[in-house]
């Protein structure tokens, strides 16, 4: 599992509010008596820099974000799909887990 937040979220989106999802990382990798980097690789939080709550829905202005994000539409989606993309990369091509993916 993956969290991916925005910088400029609004509301229940808020960097501050998703880093709540830490202790539940911190929570998952003891239950499985794992170190921290079992967390980073099973399930991080992602706070994406520069974009807000309304660039993961293209079209829709999300009440409460900080909008508009600092990068374009195209730019905000890439960034998303890149971050995705590395996690899905992480767990579906057999990837070491002491590897950087980039």
């Amino acid at each position: 599992m993956i969290t991916v937040g925005a910088e400029l979220d609004g509301g229940l989106g808020r960097p501050s509010v998703i880093g709540l999802r830490f202790k539940d990382t911190e929570t998952a990798a003891l239950s499985h008596s794992q170190t921290e980097l079992w967390s980073l690789t099973n399930c991080p939080v992602v706070i994406i820099p520069g974009i807000d709550h309304s660039s993961f829905c293209p079209g829709t202005i999300v009440p409460g974000d900080i909008y508009p994000a600092d990068v374009d539409q195209s730019a905000g989606l890439a960034l998303i799909g890149d971050t995705i993309a590395a996690f899905l990369t992480l767990h579906t091509a057999g990837a070491d887990q002491t590897e950087s993916v980039e």
